[in-house]
């Protein structure tokens, strides 16, 4: 166990508040003169806590990730309801389309969709303005595979991972 840091000596005729008067709130440095005498106290075991929150659950199939893209897709075509409303809503709104049209078991929650959306969303666009700027290097000889291919390749190589969302 490492010896307290030796603390300076307080000039205690300058001192305004008595020592009486000071409480210590856990960082006051220790009485040297009674820390010397005392027996060191064993370490206490620290207790494992538990967290009693909601888990994590496991990641999205490609049937969850198709069911949602559709979702975001057919609610965002409707205009009337899509206008003027709150993100909170919105959302809804596809959590229950999503959970209208599924045909699988999935107990996944509003935000838990709103999380995974952005993360496709983000990837897909990356994605798209990776192909678009292979299209207009506008190789000669290479076919429309070569030039996806080839952006698949750059994904890769600028986020340094695949891209997974080819099924959205």
């Amino acid at each position: 166990m490492m010896p307290y840091p030796v603390w300076p000596a307080l000039n205690t005729q300058d001192s305004v508040v008595a020592d009486a008067e000071v409480e210590c709130l856990g960082s006051c440095p220790p009485d040297i003169a009674t820390s010397e005498h005392e027996e060191a106290m064993p370490p206490t075991a620290k207790t494992k806590k538990t967290k009693t929150g909601p888990r994590r659950e496991k990641n999205y199939t490609q049937k969850e990730d198709e069911v949602l893209c559709s979702a975001y897709l057919n609610v965002s075509k409707d205009a009337i309801k899509c206008a003027n409303q709150s993100k909170k809503t919105y959302s809804k709104r596809i959590h229950t389309y999503f959970y209208e049209h599924k045909d699988f078991m999935s107990t996944r929650s509003v935000g838990s969709m709103t999380q995974r959306w952005s993360t496709i969303k983000r990837e897909v666009l990356r994605f798209c303005g990776i192909k678009n700027q292979q299209d207009r290097l506008n190789e000669s000889g290479k076919t429309e595979d070569d030039r996806f291919n080839d952006a698949l390749r750059v994904f890769e190589e600028v986020v340094e991972h695949p891209f997974n969302f080819l099924h959205c």
